[in-house]
């Protein structure tokens, strides 16, 4: 009797992911997931509760993989140019599927599968560019896109009968109509579809331009793009100041991982943001008090006439500095 089939399923929880891998429990296939983790969200203490719910629910084992500098480099190479803000689509895509089929490989699985729909996103899955997508992430015949396989070639899983081509669908288009039906059918609950990546968002895209050319980027700044207020205290300096206890943590989080050497700064008698500088030049005791007073116009203390910061410095000490808080107008002025 020859084995049973096994399949890996590039797993987001977003609808089509969800559908893609139920899809493929109906075809009689060994089936597991493999949900990639952004670096903004990669060691930041997030236990991805919602995406091991719909892996849950499908009764499906769920492998998450963490993505942090191979992802900012394939980001900064990119060879197939970018969308509107700084998002390599085309890139990303074979950068998942390379990482994914050594995955595969590693853990004998015979495919690939994913949720993609011919024409649902405007780079990465229109119909000319699969194959070459396919062709660039050396997968030759072992990528499976059963939503719409109709439109595509067969495909080694096909061929080789390990799924029946006959089940399977002829999807295009942005609409999602045919898959909120078979997510009826089946009984299974999904992420909200239409969220976007990070990478396409207008201000995230000012941001990284802005700090790559001034300050020069790094994993630990990449993260960081995904949090907080940026406020120039000048033109060589930022301050990065937390939004919320949410943002304080994920910052903590990503200084510990990439054990940096920038200084931070808390208020010293309240609970409130924490703040991160970088810079372009030598800090000064000045210019630590300016973005103390930054930080301090995000605090409970902003309408005090002056109120503590501490700054702990990269070295392992710590200042403290008396500061006025900042106006909300100067701080609104300096927003990146």
């Amino acid at each position: 009797m020859n084995r049973q089939a096994r399949c890996l399923v590039l797993f987001s929880g977003g609808l089509d992911s969800v559908v893609a891998a139920q899809v493929m429990k109906e075809q009689g296939v060994e089936v597991e997931l493999l949900h990639f983790v952004l670096p903004f969200d990669s060691y930041a203490g997030n236990t991805h509760e919602s995406v091991r719910t719909y892996a849950e629910q499908l009764h499906l084992p769920l492998h998450i993989l963490m993505e942090g500098a191979e992802f900012l480099t394939m980001v900064r190479e990119n060879h197939y140019g970018t969308g509107s803000a700084v998002n390599p689509c085309i890139d990303c895509r074979i950068f998942r599927l390379r990482r994914a089929k050594q995955y595969m490989k590693e853990h004998g699985f015979d495919f690939l599968v994913t949720g993609e729909v011919v024409g649902q996103r405007p780079m990465s899955q229109r119909l000319e560019l699969m194959p070459l997508i396919e062709e660039q992430a050396d997968l030759h015949g072992l990528l499976l896109r059963p939503l719409s396989a109709q439109y595509l070639e067969p495909t080694i899983p096909e061929k080789e009968g390990w799924v029946d081509r006959k089940s399977l669908f002829a999807i295009s288009g942005r609409s999602r109509k045919m898959q909120q039906e078979l997510l009826r059918k089946y009984d299974l609950r999904s992420q909200t579809p239409g969220g976007g990546c990070i990478l396409t968002e207008k201000e995230f895209a000012r941001r990284y331009h802005y700090i790559e050319k001034n300050f020069g980027m790094n994993l630990l700044l990449f993260q960081l793009l995904s949090v907080g207020r940026y406020v120039l205290v000048s033109k060589e300096v930022c301050c990065i100041v937390g939004r919320d206890d949410r943002d304080n943590q994920r910052i903590l989080a990503y200084l510990e991982r990439n054990d940096a050497s920038y200084p931070t700064l808390r208020m010293a008698h309240t609970e409130g943001p924490l703040g991160v500088l970088i810079s372009q030049i030598p800090l000064t005791k000045k210019l630590y008090e300016e973005a103390g007073a930054i930080l301090a116009r995000y605090s409970k203390e902003r309408q005090n006439t002056q109120t503590e910061v501490l700054v702990d410095t990269p070295e392992g000490s710590s200042m403290s500095c008396v500061v006025t808080p900042a106006s909300s107008q100067f701080c609104q002025e300096r927003l990146l």
